[in-house]
């Protein structure tokens, strides 16, 4: 159900929704940036991924079964928060540390989706907040719950199209902090494990 929701909010050209594992540019970057093993640089592979028409990650999602284990889910979350900083400092490196520029995880673990977004508002104090927590509906007398599920993921379509806005815009980078961007170490910046 949440591919067939994902699949028809994102038909859009402004973005492109890929599922199936397939490997994270900014994974794959922070890992051959800091890795003493150069034979090992392939990226993570979050569950599906958003990006934009400029072919940059902006959203990644991870998603276990309602029965998974609490050290697998609890796993999935530290992996999108590193994929969120990870977005965050390839689209800094880019365009610079402009004001609104925000990263999107989602998780979703059994019928419930956390949407979660990533700043880096001061510098080197990445904040990961949740925007919302839903349920999916899994029973016909549970189908109003549909509503909220679709108000908040048009709602993160509606706020990635303005972080692309900003990626856009001719805007200039916030002056104290313009030129941050965090060097990768080793095992605590990059995504260690699947």
């Amino acid at each position: 159900m949440l591919h067939d929701l994902l699949d028809e909010i994102f038909r859009d050209p402004t973005f492109e929704l890929i599922w199936a594992n397939s490997e994270s540019f900014v994974s794959k970057n922070c890992r051959t940036s800091s890795s003493e093993n150069k034979e090992n640089n392939r990226g993570k592979k979050p569950d599906f991924k958003i990006i934009t028409k400029l072919k940059e990650e902006v959203l990644f999602g991870e998603a276990k079964p309602k029965n998974s284990s609490s050290l697998l889910v609890s796993k999935d979350l530290i992996k999108l928060s590193n994929f969120q900083s990870g977005a965050l400092d390839e689209l800094i490196k880019i365009h610079g540390n402009k004001i609104g520029l925000v990263s999107f995880g989602v998780w979703v673990s059994g019928s419930r989706i956390r949407v979660y977004e990533m700043d880096l508002k001061y510098d080197g104090v990445y904040r990961m907040y949740s925007k919302a927590n839903v349920v999916i509906p899994t029973e016909r007398a549970q189908f109003l719950n549909l509503i909220p599920v679709l108000e908040i993921l048009y709602g993160v379509k509606d706020r990635m199209s303005e972080v692309l806005e900003i990626l856009t815009s001719d805007t200039l980078p916030s002056s104290p902090r313009s030129t941050y961007v965090r060097m990768p170490i080793v095992q605590s910046s990059c995504v260690t494990s699947n």
